[in-house]
Parts: C-alpha cells; sequence; structure tokens
C-alpha cells in the first residue's frame, strides 16, 4: 500500500495480480462506526457494518465455505467451472454501499443486485459500553462495537 496523499492510497496485490485505487470520498468524514455481527451466542459472524460520514457500507462473508479442493488463486470462473453446484452459494455474500439521509439507507451500490436502488429505514444505537443494536430490515440484531464516534443514537 502506498499512502499518495492523505487522501488517496494504492494498493498493489501480493498474492494475486490486482490494483486498487481509494479515494477519500466528500462528506466521508466526522462521525466514524465500525460494527461487527454476532451470533445468539456471542461469537463473530464476520459481518461488518461500517459508518464513515454520510455513508454506509455493509459486509457479509458467504454462507458457504470456499470448496476444499479450491487453493487460492482461480478466478471466480474457474470455480464455478470446477463446481457448476454451486453458483448461488459461492455468490451469497454481500458488499453493499451508500448513503444515510433522516433515517433510511439508500443502497447505490451491491454485490446482491436487488438491493441496488433500494431505501430502508435505518437506525443504530448503543445498547451499553460494547454493544449496539441496529434497526433496519435484514440485519441481526445484535453487534459488538469495535469503533464509535459520534452520539449514541444514529439515526
Amino acid at each position: 500500500m502506498v499512502f499518495e496523499t492523505s487522501e488517496r492510497v494504492i494498493e498493489t496485490g501480493v498474492h494475486a495480480p490486482y490494483l486498487e485505487i481509494w479515494e477519500r470520498l466528500p462528506d466521508s468524514t466526522g462521525r466514524f462506526i465500525a460494527l461487527a455481527g454476532l451470533d445468539e451466542a456471542g461469537g463473530d459472524t464476520q459481518e461488518r457494518l461500517l459508518v464513515a460520514g454520510r455513508y454506509a457500507m455493509r459486509v457479509r462473508p458467504r454462507r458457504t465455505a470456499w470448496p476444499a479442493d479450491m487453493q487460492a488463486g482461480p478466478t471466480l470462473l474457474e470455480v464455478v467451472a470446477k463446481h457448476p453446484g454451486m453458483v448461488q452459494d459461492l455468490l451469497d455474500f454481500e458488499i453493499s454501499f451508500g448513503t444515510l439521509e433522516d433515517g433510511q439507507w439508500k443502497v447505490e451500490r451491491s454485490t446482491l443486485p436487488m438491493l441496488k436502488g433500494v431505501c430502508m429505514p435505518f437506525a443504530m444505537r448503543q445498547v451499553e459500553g460494547t454493544r449496539a443494536e441496529v434497526c433496519s430490515p435484514g440485519f441481526g440484531e445484535c453487534w459488538q462495537i469495535l469503533e464509535w464516534t459520534c452520539a449514541q443514537v444514529l439515526v
């Protein structure tokens, strides 16, 4: 990773060939929240909910394990060719990004096509020092606070 400026980072693949350029979005400063999803037993689900300024992003890993006979490196196309019956399971992960305004989350981009353009009610609040509650359709109720730098309630 090369921090070209305070507003731009360039990431080059080490284990796979890729190049990503990350630039700070306008209105992404100010409040910052990072939450980790918890299951009923309090274990980490690997789901993340991130808020930066007026933007929010939800990341949920696939529920199905990667095929044991596939090493790192093959493209998704190669994996699907070898495991055609697993297409839906392999594509069942989510990265959704959008804006928060007036108690609504508008999903602008998502790996799940049916979410693109959807507006849904959205609020979150600190329940106790290290726990948060998210009030929005499809979100688990219990979250661990990794970072929270704004008022206790976000609507």
